[in-house]
């Protein structure tokens, strides 16, 4: 049993791991859906990607892709890429430094 201070803890947590992480999957939609591409051809990288974090004791020590390395010459065409979406540039951007300071 939890304590009413550890649900507190536990609920939080549980936003960043399954509330933001459905609607940064909501927004891979409606970019695969922009470009008349099928969300379908993402969801065996989406499953392996939760399979790795799940089994790890850390699931930063599986992190991948362009921030961890810091490739930023991939970090800049994205950011070209999402220029017309405001919103989707300050996501990258914060979730790019937040992986990069972890």
């Amino acid at each position: 049993m939890v304590s009413s201070d550890e649900r507190k803890v536990l609920h939080v947590a549980a936003v960043f791991a399954c509330n933001f992480t459905n609607h940064l999957l909501a927004l891979a939609k409606g970019i695969t859906d922009s470009e008349d591409l099928e969300f379908d051809l993402l969801k065996p990288l989406i499953n392996e990607t939760f399979k790795k974090a799940l089994s790890a004791e850390n699931p930063a020590d599986v992190q991948t892709g362009p921030a961890i390395r810091h490739d930023k010459s991939i970090i800049n065409r994205h950011l070209d890429y999402l220029k017309e979406d405001e919103n989707l540039v300050e996501i990258y951007e914060i979730l790019t430094e937040s992986i990069q300071k972890f």
